[in-house]
């Protein structure tokens, strides 16, 4: 794999775990109804699992053989 390849594979990966910081951040801005709180709040728990395993594919790369 290049070098551009392996760095657009590591941005894609990376998109969901900034997906959940953005949701985040919207959480705790402090603007929000009850409502939005618990639409988030849905939106959040959806956003985890994918944050995780996309971070988990990132950290199993294998940069350097040894």
């Amino acid at each position: 794999m290049s070098n551009e390849d392996l760095l657009a594979d590591i941005r894609n990966k990376l998109s969901p775990a900034s997906h959940l910081i953005c949701l985040v951040n919207e959480y705790f801005d402090g603007t929000k109804t009850a409502a939005e709180f618990e639409d988030l709040h849905k939106h959040i728990k959806e956003a985890i699992p994918q944050a995780e395993e996309s971070i988990e594919y990132v950290r199993q790369f294998k940069l350097w053989e040894k």
